[in-house]
This record gives C-alpha cells, structure tokens and sequence, in this order.
C-alpha cells in the first residue's frame, strides 16, 4: 500500500494555500449581469436519451447494470412581471427504453417503466439586490440552474433528471463581490430517488422501509465571495437528528499568454451524523458518524484542448443514505473512490477536434480499506475514455453528446466480493434543448 498523507496535514497544506491567494489578492471587481436573477421569458424542452452497460463487482447481487431510457423535461419561466414577481413551472419524465430484468438499472428507473415529478415555485424580486423563491425548483448546477457550486446546496444528480429541492430559497447580492443563500428545505430529489418514485422527504432514514419517514428539515446558508478570476464560497447544513454539514471551496484562474490559462479548485467538506442518525450509523458501516473530504485540481487550458491533475482524500467511509461523500471527487465511472481513509488521484487530457468534436482520457489510482475495521485494503486501477460532440453553430447547436467507456480493477485481498475485482462500463448521453419563446 502506497503511504497515506494525513488529513491535519492535507488541512494544514490547504490553509496555507488560502492564506497566500488571500496576501495576493487585493481588489474585488464587479461580475456582469447576474443571470440567475435577470431572466427573462421562457419555454424549454430538453429531451435527453441516455443507455448505461456496466459490470460492478463492488455492487454485490446488483453487479450487471443496464438502462437504456428517454428523458424529457419541460420548463416554463415567466421572467418577472412588473419587474417584481413569476413563477417557474416544469414536468420532469424519464420513459423506458430498454432494460434486463435480471440487471440493475442502477437507480436510471428500479425496475419501473417511467417515473418522474413537477415543480412550480413562486419567485419574488427584491430589487437589485436578489430574489426569494417558494416551491420546488431546480438545483442541480451540473443541469444549469444554478450559477456556480453554491456548498452544501449543490446536487449533482449524474442521472437522466436534476437534483430539485422543495422549500424557500433566499438569494441576496448586497455588494458587487458577494451573494447570500439561504435555504429551509423538507423535500428533495437526488440521484438515488428512483427508489423511491420521485421526491422524498428530507429527514431520518429508515432501513426497515427503504424511505425517509421521519421528516426533518434541511437549514442551509451559504456565502460566496467572487472577483474577475476568483471565487470562494463556503456554506453549512443543519437537520435535527440527521447532519450537520460544512464546507468551503476556493476557485481561481489564471491567465497566461496566447489566450493559454491556469484553472485550480480546492474543496473540503465535513459531515457528523447527529441524533437518531448517529446512533443508525454506528451499526450501518460509519461507526464514527464523523468524515472529512479534501479535493483538489489544477488544469492547464490551451488552443488545443486541457491537460490536468487532481487528487481526493476521505478519511471515514459515510452511510451514503445520510451522507454523501461522491463531492468533487477525481472522476471514474467504475472503480470507488470514497472508501474509508482513501486517497484517490487521476491524470486527465482533453483533446480538441476538428467538427466541434472532442477526446478525453484519464486514468485514476485508488488506494484506501474497505471499511472501517481496515481490515481489508482496496488498491484500484481505473483508465476513462470519452468523445464528445458539441456543435456550436448550425440547427444542432445546443446538442450535447458523448460517449464514455473504462476499464478498471481492485485489488481487495480478502474481501467478500474477491481478491481481484474487474469493472468495466459504458455510457452513452444525447441532449438537445428546443427553445420555443426565443
């Protein structure tokens, strides 16, 4: 096993980092227009056709993994009416294609033809200076609805429909380089809540049921201070016999000559079980209740595409149905990257083409334990391969397509699921947005 590096000193590592942007930094200038707030009417239909083929050792009974379905999301934005109130209105659908029924669909369907959910939500402007909005509504920032990674709130669902919350939203811009999020939240819809036929409550798990019966909201603020080339937010949560929540992100970029830049992201999060939360999680595989997750990346962007580099650390496997820990992590498809005292680091190449075309690699490099007790050490190999399709012009400009494949393996010596685990799998992802008011 490759020596570990420990958390105090990733920390410590990390605020120095802070420290000297923070020395180097001295004015904070005015971004443009704020288009979370200044939007105007509109009437959207993306559909989205996405087939998944996986082999998943890791996953147990659930190893094979096969969806092929459609995604269809209609959306309707008034703008604001006598520059002070709208609403925001949306069906979210996702149909069958195709499945196995001795195969996982990987929470795509759990083994239904469709599914889906609706929002409405009543917005409110507040001047200059922000809005406030009650509803359910959209807030996945890998979907695009919200501007940048807003910590704690952010949801990426990396599934057919966004991440959306149910609740009040209070959005303020007092200055020119800082915005407020506030957030009370009851329900909520993730990238696992096909289990459970749509939204669920936000609260206290209940592995008896498989659902979220004991409803306890989610209290969310968040801070984000930004200039022209930087940006660092930092947020918490709070749920009453559920989690409390922490975390802090700094973006930064730096411009270099021929139009060639720097990019550089670093995050740390933090969760505790609390309640009647904690005491579920001692028995379900988080006997501590407590973890600590620091991330980062450096990217170097030139004419002919991106070279870059980053690295993960979780120092106490979650129960995912509590906590989350897949935040900002290298990416893989296949391979775990969020075991217990796990470092995880990946190369990464994109290549620009000709035709708005695209080629990306990167391999990654895990090396963690099982769980907990540590008695079974995971060492994974994992190599990524994607093409993309983005035209930015023409009657297909806003299509977004790609194709990822990887191969991986574990060295997991003694563990239930084998000595060596062989992953591999495929996803395909087509979207295409009509606008019918532009």
């Amino acid at each position: 096993m490759t020596p570990k590096l420990n958390l105090r000193t990733l920390t410590a590592s990390a605020a120095v980092c802070l420290a000297a942007w923070s020395c180097s930094t001295l004015v904070a200038t005015a971004q443009a227009a704020n288009a979370y707030v200044d939007t105007t009417q509109q009437l959207r239909l993306r559909l989205k056709n996405e087939l998944r083929r996986a082999h998943k050792p890791s996953a147990g009974t659930n190893d094979e993994i096969y969806a092929w379905v459609q995604g269809m999301m209609l959306e309707y934005d008034s703008g604001w009416l006598n520059d002070f109130i709208g609403v925001e209105a949306g069906g979210f659908w996702v149909q069958r294609l195709d499945t196995d029924a001795d195969m996982h669909t990987r929470w795509y369907l759990n083994d239904r033809d469709s599914f889906g959910y609706a929002t409405a939500a009543v917005k409110v402007k507040l001047g200059e200076y922000g809005l406030i909005k009650a509803g359910r509504f959209i807030t996945d920032q890998g979907y695009g609805a919200l501007p940048y990674y807003v910590p704690v709130l952010t949801s990426n669902s990396n599934r057919t429909l966004p991440s959306a919350s149910q609740g009040v939203l209070l959005y303020l811009t007092p200055t020119d380089f800082m915005d407020i999020w506030a957030v009370w939240r009851n329900e909520v819809f993730t990238s696992t809540s096909a289990l459970l036929d749509g939204f669920r409550n936000e609260g206290v798990y209940n592995p008896a049921t498989g659902d979220y019966d004991d409803q306890k909201a989610n209290n969310i603020l968040a801070v984000s201070f930004y200039g022209d080339n930087w940006r660092w937010s930092t947020g918490g949560g709070y749920q009453k016999d559920v989690i409390t929540q922490a975390m802090t992100q700094l973006d930064n970029t730096f411009a270099l000559e021929q139009g060639n830049k720097i990019t550089t992201s670093l995050r740390y999060a933090y969760a505790k079980a609390e309640g009647d939360s904690e005491d579920l999680v001692k028995t379900h595989g988080w006997p501590d209740g407590e973890s600590n997750l620091i991330t980062g990346s450096l990217t170097y962007h030139t004419s002919w595409g991106s070279l870059g580099f980053s690295v993960g650390y979780l120092d106490h496997k979650s129960m995912g149905q509590v906590w989350d820990s897949d935040l900002g992590y290298p990416f893989a498809l296949s391979i775990d990257r969020n075991m217990e005292d796990m470092m995880a680091y990946q190369l990464s190449a994109n290549f620009k083409l000709p035709h708005d075309f695209s080629f990306s690699i990167a391999p990654i490099y895990t090396n963690g334990y099982e769980d907990a007790s540590k008695q079974v050490s995971v060492e994974g190999y994992d190599l990524n391969v994607s093409v993309a399709y983005m035209p930015k012009s023409g009657p297909l400009a806003g299509l977004r397509a790609y194709i990822a494949a990887d191969r991986g393996f574990e060295d997991r010596p003694g563990s239930v699921y084998g000595d060596r685990l062989n992953y591999w799998d495929i996803k395909m992802s087509i979207q295409y947005d009509i606008n019918f008011l532009n």
